[in-house]
């Protein structure tokens, strides 16, 4: 015997199909826009009478466009920056870290390690000389490993990856005294 409530989800189902099909004639329909004699200005679907010249509107959908990340990769870009050391004759290492960090949707800085000074911040910040280098928040990893800089960029919380073990964070925020992450407990002290 049919449960009551499949029934109701397909006549549901079936009502939302019907209004989805029926409502795609009418927005391709045009729009027009014209002045009568007395200067009043009409909107409609229907063309005007034969002696008035009307403008005819091409609607585009009504579509919101942003290029804002999301709640999950703001925040974790605020407690975890993403710096990516690279220099001008890594090559391909350096070319498919842009790639990961790109596809991931990962704001990040770039430095260019071709001068002395830049030279000097990887030094101090991931403590050796290699490119490319990741920090992320205050873990640095050298050399471009996808699976060690994805589980990194995991643990942190930026989204695009799978999620961190145990969901916890397995990276140091830059942020004095920011939580580990919403919803859980802090890292055991071993991940400090």
């Amino acid at each position: 015997m049919e449960h009551p409530r499949d029934s109701i989800a397909a006549w549901l189902l079936l009502c939302a199909l019907g209004v989805l099909l029926g409502a795609g004639p009418c927005g391709a329909q045009g729009l027009y826009r014209w002045s009568d004699s007395q200067g009043t200005v009409h909107y409609s679907d229907i063309p005007p009478p034969a002696p008035t010249a009307a403008t005819s509107l091409n609607l585009k959908a009504n579509v919101v466009q942003t290029s804002n990340p999301g709640y999950a990769a703001a925040r974790a870009a605020m407690l975890y920056p993403v710096v990516l050391y690279t220099s001008p004759d890594c090559g391909e290492p350096c070319a498919a870290a842009r790639t990961l960090l790109a596809g991931r949707g990962i704001p990040f800085r770039e430095v260019n390690v071709a001068g002395e000074e830049a030279l000097a911040e990887l030094h101090r910040t991931s403590g050796g000389n290699q490119v490319p280098a990741l920090m992320v928040g205050h873990d640095s990893l050298q050399g471009f490993q996808s699976g060690a800089w994805s589980a990194a960029l995991d643990a942190a919380g930026y989204p695009g990856g799978g999620s961190a073990a145990a969901g916890q964070p397995a990276v140091k925020p830059l942020v004095a005294g920011a939580p580990a992450s919403a919803g859980t407990a802090a890292a055991p002290a071993a991940l400090r």
